[in-house]
């Protein structure tokens, strides 16, 4: 199967985008596998989400990448490269590190001191924080479907051997009751005297094995 160029999607043929689509589900289910097997139950630690997010964050970082401004008051103007510019003119370089590294209170501040620059940072910050949350909610629906699934089959092992005991139960236990009255018509001594005496005397039994 070709592998899909994604830069030529527009011309991509619909079995190499479905190709591309299972093979990235896979992957995810892959990798929320291994979280799961790390991180029981998949209870993540903060410190796991805070290194998971980084690295969401560093793709967000791949796909933007910089975009540079000469600065010259509270105008920016876009350009392709500083080396466009004079070494008089100051450059601006815009990036979702920058973007999202500000803290609450710095983010606030610049606002104030700068708006232009505020309203750039704010659209960045907006941009990643969206792809931040539809890709932590991607990874969550994964690691969730590989919990359910691990216990679901955990019930279906359950069931089968409940419905085990039900398949059996006209035979081996109406067989011991059977049994268990013959013995007390007998005289038996080791006779259970009712069912809960026969549990008793199974239970015994079974924890000696």
């Amino acid at each position: 199967m070709q592998t899909l160029n994604l830069q030529k999607i527009a011309s991509a043929n619909l079995e190499s985008i479905g190709y591309a689509v299972a093979s990235q589900h896979d992957t995810v289910e892959t990798i929320a596998r291994e979280l799961v097997r790390r991180y029981p139950g998949g209870a993540l630690s903060d410190e796991a989400k805070a290194e998971l997010e980084k690295g969401i964050i560093g793709r967000k970082a791949e796909l933007m990448g910089t975009v540079y401004y000469v600065h010259k008051g509270s105008e920016y103007t876009a350009i392709e490269s500083p080396k466009e510019v004079s070494d008089d003119d100051a450059v601006f370089s815009l990036t979702v590190h920058y973007a999202s590294g500000l803290t609450a209170y710095e983010f606030g501040q610049l606002k104030t001191k700068d708006p232009a620059q505020y309203e750039m940072v704010a659209k960045w910050r907006d941009a990643v924080n969206k792809y931040k949350s539809n890709r932590w909610k991607s990874l969550m629906a994964a690691i969730n479907a590989v919990v359910a699934n691990k216990t679901d089959r955990t019930r279906e092992a359950n069931k089968a051997f409940l419905e085990w005991i039900a398949d059996n139960k006209k035979g081996l236990v109406q067989a011991m009751l059977k049994r268990a009255a013959t013995a007390r018509k007998n005289s038996d001594p080791t006779a259970p005297k009712d069912k809960a005496d026969l549990i008793k005397m199974l239970t015994h039994v079974i924890n000696k094995a």
